[in-house]
């Protein structure tokens, strides 16, 4: 399995109430990938009444007295969407996840579910207190009992604390997320997105969830099978080592619209 790096964050289990329904296929370049479309749905169809004949009838012949009854279009079947099991890691507030599963839903065709909250493991601290290495992380969310449905289930683990991972010759390189191609988790961190740390008190709420979106959905977008894309502005570009990158991102481009789409659910 390959690992991509991203350098850039309702029904529940643990009893918070929501939903995600909300999609955007590819195209929509204002809000994010496309078009909001939303998911199909099913009415109650009442049978229309037998048909009998006009025709006067023999009453003792039981075969001219059968009406007969016509058959029903059913409703198409629904469509499988989607599953994303966000996890909390460590103190990750309440408030975290549900910015996360509302940035997810408005972005892309998913049901997003919140799992239990899981302690931050101590096989994933860093050389460098505070700091959490992701590749064990993502190594966490793999082998958490978490029924991922099949080939229609991803696994996101979203953190508040600062995650890393080896690159250009730093053991401890800080990150935004990190996924597994083609996988089935992934791992993001609000962290470098708040920026707290820095003065000033770091960056302004809106651009904290202009930056939620598009890193959740970069890393979701690992998991799917999308490698790093060369085209300026697009949500799988590489960040480059700096969060600016992602700030000038605006969707999807055209290619890996049509790769995000393709890898969804179809049965």
């Amino acid at each position: 399995m390959r690992w991509s790096r991203a350098f850039f964050s309702v029904a529940t289990r643990a009893g918070v109430a929501c939903v995600a329904s909300l999609v955007c296929l590819a195209g929509c370049r204002g809000a994010g990938e496309s078009k909001g479309v939303a998911a199909a749905g099913s009415s109650k169809i009442d049978p229309p009444p037998a048909k009998t004949s006009s025709a006067t009838v023999d009453p003792t012949d039981p075969a001219a007295n059968a009406s007969t009854t016509s058959s029903i279009d059913l409703p198409p079947k629904k469509a499988p969407r989607l599953v994303l099991h966000l996890v909390p890691l460590g103190d990750t507030t309440t408030e975290t996840m549900t910015k996360t599963a509302d940035a997810l839903s408005s972005h892309a065709p998913l049901d997003v579910v919140v799992e239990t909250a899981v302690a931050m493991p101590k096989s994933a601290e860093s050389s460098e207190k505070g700091r959490y290495r992701a590749e064990k992380l993502l190594d966490l969310l793999e082998a958490l009992p978490i029924d991922a449905d099949g080939k229609h289930g991803k696994i996101m683990g979203v953190a508040e604390l600062d995650i890393v991972t080896e690159k250009n010759g730093a053991k401890n390189w800080g990150i935004l997320g990190l996924g597994a191609i083609d996988g089935r988790v992934s791992v993001i961190s609000t962290y470098r997105m708040k920026r707290a740390f820095e003065k000033g008190g770091g960056a302004a709420e809106p651009l904290v969830r202009e930056r939620l979106w598009k890193v959740s959905l970069h890393e979701l977008g690992h998991t799917l099978g999308l490698d790093h894309c060369p085209v300026k502005g697009c949500i799988m570009e590489d960040g480059h080592g700096t969060v600016k990158t992602i700030d000038g991102e605006t969707a999807l481009c055209d290619s890996c619209a049509a790769k995000f789409t393709a890898a969804l659910p179809k049965d």
